[in-house]
This record gives C-alpha cells, structure tokens and sequence, in this order.
C-alpha cells in the first residue's frame, strides 16, 4: 500500500476505520519515517502519518483528528529532534481524559543513536537505525501486541474484510487481499456479487422503510461502508431504530468508534452469533427494540456461513418467533444449481480453507428457511432480480451487475412477512 500523501484524504479515510498507529516525526525524516510506514502497512497495521511540512502556527486540526483516530502513539527520535514540531501538544491531546483513550499507549523509535530526552525518556525505545530484518520483526510484533493488529489476527482473513474489499473500503489486510484475489481467479466476476448482494441488502431496506418499518435488526452486519442500514432506513425515517449484530470483534469495536464519532441515538452495536439467537435477543444493545412492534430481520448473507441444516433453520425459527405480526425478514443466501455447479464447488473450497467454512443450498432449502413466513413478489429469486427498480442513491439500476444473467450473481434472495404467529 503506498504511503498516504495527502490531508484531506487522511481525514475522509479517519471518518470510515479507527487507526491503529499515529506516527509524530520531524519533517527532515519524512523519507525514512514514510519507507516504515510502508513496510507496517503492508503488515497489516492502519498508520496515520502527517506529511506536510509547516513551520508556523498552531497544531493543525488535521493532526488533532488524527489522534483522536488513533489507538498508539508511535514518536520518531533522531538528531532531527523527537517527534513532530508539535510533539508536547500531540501527547497532551493524546492522552487526554477521554473514555475512547484509556487504552491508548505510547511507543518512541529510534532512527539514530539518539537518546530520547524529557518524558519520552520514561518510555523506553525501539531502534530502527539499521533497517534490519531482526529490528523490524522486533517493533512490529510489538506494535500488533499493543494495538487492535493481534488483537484481531490480522494476519488472517475475514468474511467482513473480504466483503471490505471488494466494496472499495479501507479495513482490509494482505491476508484478506489475498483471498479475494484467489476468489477473483476462480471467478472473475466475484466483486460483482459482493456488489449486487449488497444492492439488495439497501433496496430491501428502502422497501421495508417506506412499508411503514421503524425498527432493524441486522444480523452479519459486516464493516460500516457507504450505504448502511441506518442510513437507508433514517433516509425515509430519522427515528428508525437500527441493531447491528457481528461476531468479529474488529467490526463491532469499528462500527461502535464510529458511532461515537457521529453519534446517533438509535442506533446500538451488539457481538453475537447467528448461531446463538438466544444471547442476541437478550444483548443490552437490543433494548432499543420493540418486538411488540413490527421489525426488519436481515439476514444478509450470513445464514450460508452456517453448515449444520437443522442450525440454520432453527436459528432463522428462534428469531422468527420473537416478531410480531406484520414483521419481515429479509435473506440472502449463496445458491447451489446445475448453472453454477463448475463455479460454486472451487469457490466454496477456497472460502473453506481461507476464511470460512460456507453451505451452498439449493433453491428450495433456502426457501425452506422461510417457513412461516409468506414472501413478498417477487419471490426468491437471484439479487438483481429483486426490486431493481427501487431507487438507489449508490448505483444506478443501469449499472447493476448481472441484471440481463441474475444467475451469474450466486446469491437467492427473498423478503417476507410474518402474517401469523408461529
């Protein structure tokens, strides 16, 4: 990944990821600060690095807001001097009494033989002045220990950072980068199903708010993106009460970061698995809904990552029977057909042994998850056949992948209501 340049991209990019890394450095070690900053993020580390050389004047927001992003203080020392013109300001900032910041740590590398001085002395130090392999092995680790890298295994991919990347986010590493690609290889229109699928999840939400829903419950809600469920629904209702359910801890400390950066006080964060229905109904996050009340369930491509048959059923079952009449749920599933048999089995494979393992069901086993419930037109069918005529402020209905082969994007999708008890 190459080494951010510019400020204003910095900040767009901080109102989407949380970094793991703000990096102070003098302006006359900018060229080794940024080759470090190249090697981390290769290793899968977020680095927030400021670039622009000013002599004058106070600290740059951009800075602050870079800080506030940012889970470590990392302080380059040399004969150049230590950290960042404004290094007394950034550690006040960073350290300053805020409930986000009570994990925060500071870290100060050494790029010359020079002793760190003043405060940073208490810290101790790593050295980067050789360049070498052992010293670099060295201060990454440390760095994964001390933030969210080894927290959250980046070295290995996930579905939500998979799905990140091929939706155009940030939140993604060289492990999820490398299976997507492998998913690419084996079907080269991949990225194109993971941007249909999510096309449905937002028109079948824009279908649900303007049917009078107020309340969702996303379960499998993957990394925040343009486009979220919140959004949609709050579009239409800015009421709407929103749950997001995920059991990868990296996207729910993400969404929750975010959420605190722009609060919104409908809108709750819980970790849960679709696999334990029970612990997410009873989570504190779903206080804010009303299962007396009509609800959107959306099980958005997750109920495939559920191999057991009578799992997945009873899961969807478990769920279905806490909503009242006049709920709906909406799902999406990867399918499994005589068209798709060459593509779906290598692909399978490869999320099996890269990710997770996933349960390609044919048509009618998906439609079996509906039980109960009586689907709305036009039925189960492929993503792009779904309502492609609803608006979407995303991607145009022109533009939506596989709209003339809806088999081409893999995925069956449905949205029913609950028209009785069960």
């Amino acid at each position: 990944m190459a080494a951010r340049k510019d400020s204003k991209q910095l900040i767009m990019m901080k109102d989407n990821f949380q970094y793991d890394i703000f990096l102070s450095h003098s302006a006359k070690d900018k060229r080794v600060v940024l080759a470090l900053v190249n090697r981390l993020e290769q290793d899968g580390l977020r680095v927030w690095v400021y670039e622009r050389e000013i002599k004058n004047g106070p600290i740059p927001t951009q800075i602050e807001a870079g800080l506030g992003a940012s889970q470590l203080l990392l302080v380059a020392v040399s004969k150049n001097g230590e950290g960042s013109r404004w290094m007394k300001l950034e550690r006040d900032v960073f350290i300053s009494p805020d409930p986000m910041n009570e994990q925060k740590r500071i870290v100060v590398i050494r790029l010359d033989k020079t002793k760190p001085s003043g405060i940073l002395s208490v810290f101790g130090y790593f050295d980067w002045i050789k360049k070498s392999k052992k010293e670099y092995s060295e201060l990454s680790e440390l760095l994964k220990e001390l933030t969210i890298g080894k927290t959250y295994g980046l070295d290995h991919a996930t579905i939500a950072r998979v799905y990140d990347y091929f939706l155009g986010g940030i939140c993604n590493t060289a492990a999820d980068r490398a299976v997507a690609n492998s998913l690419q290889k084996k079907y080269p229109n991949f990225k194109k199903v993971v941007i249909s699928n999510r096309a449905f999840l937002r028109r079948a939400v824009r279908y649900l708010a303007e049917a009078g829903i107020k309340q969702f419950v996303d379960i499998g809600s993957g990394l925040p993106t343009q486009g979220n469920t919140h959004e949609i629904a709050q579009e239409i209702c800015p009421n709407a009460r929103v749950v997001y359910v995920d059991y990868d801890k990296l996207v729910v400390e993400t969404s929750r970061r975010l959420l605190k950066q722009e609060p919104n006080q409908h809108v709750r964060v819980v970790l849960g698995d679709l696999k334990k229905p029970h612990s997410i109904l009873h989570s504190d996050g779903m206080r804010i809904i009303d299962f007396r009340k009509p609800v959107a369930l959306l099980l958005v491509a997750v109920v495939h990552f559920i191999i057991d048959d009578n799992i997945a059923r009873k899961s969807v079952q478990t769920l279905r029977q806490q909503l009242a009449i006049g709920s709906y749920i909406a799902i999406s599933h990867a399918s499994r057909s005589k068209e798709l048999g060459a593509v779906a089995k290598p692909m399978g494979k490869v999320y099996g042994q890269k990710v997770a393992d996933i349960k390609q069901r044919q048509k009618k086993e998906v439609f079996e998850l509906f039980d109960g419930i009586t689907l709305v037109e036009p039925g189960l069918v492929f993503t792009p056949s779904w309502h492609p005529e609803i608006k979407d402020s995303y991607v145009k209905t022109s533009q939506l992948p596989f709209v003339n082969e809806p088999y081409r994007s893999l995925i069956l999708a449905g949205v029913g209501v609950v028209v009785r008890k069960k």
